[in-house]
């Protein structure tokens, strides 16, 4: 559920001001945690009030004059969008950029991909350089949900095949 992937009640508008977030937390020492409800589950309508509450936290921290929060410094998420994509990759990038994280931007074009290695290869590659996380974006229906089994870092997903990808869910 929700709760157990590590966002739980202390995840409050509130607690993002502070330095230290539940959220960094779960990415800073539980790897195998996932940040989001497990592959199929469902919210309640508390959860999606607690993620609309943070959602609203986060757009007062946008109107500050300096923007950047420290919850992810230190911490090197990669974006691996294996199709085209504008809005959403920049959307990721910039969000992780405004939680202080690095971010690396995959471009399948100049990749192994093009000689067939396999998204399985890509993404245990991509683990054993030390990524944080994993924001994927893939043709194929299901690839978030395969990584993330496979996988013992948060793997996000950004849009599988003709899924809406969560990020949209709520809009």
């Amino acid at each position: 559920s929700f709760r157990q992937g590590g966002l739980g009640p202390a995840l409050t508008p509130a607690r993002l001001d502070k330095p230290k977030s539940v959220y960094a937390d779960t990415i800073r020492n539980g790897r195998s945690k996932t940040l989001m409800p497990k592959w199929g589950d469902k919210l309640s309508r508390a959860e999606i009030e607690q993620v609309l509450a943070t959602a609203g936290a986060f757009r007062r921290i946008l109107d500050r004059k300096v923007k950047k929060v420290p919850a992810l410094r230190g911490k090197t998420i990669v974006n691996l969008f294996l199709e085209p994509s504008t809005r959403t990759r920049i959307s990721f990038e910039m969000a992780a950029k405004l939680l202080s994280a690095d971010t690396i931007s995959f471009d399948a074009a100049s990749s192994s991909t093009t000689k067939g290695e396999t998204l399985r290869d890509t993404a245990q590659n991509i683990q054993a350089l030390n990524a944080d996380m994993i924001v994927i974006r893939h043709s194929a229906a299901g690839s978030p949900g395969y990584l993330s089994k496979l996988l013992h870092i948060p793997v996000i997903n950004a849009g599988d095949g003709a899924h809406e990808h969560p990020t949209q869910a709520l809009l």
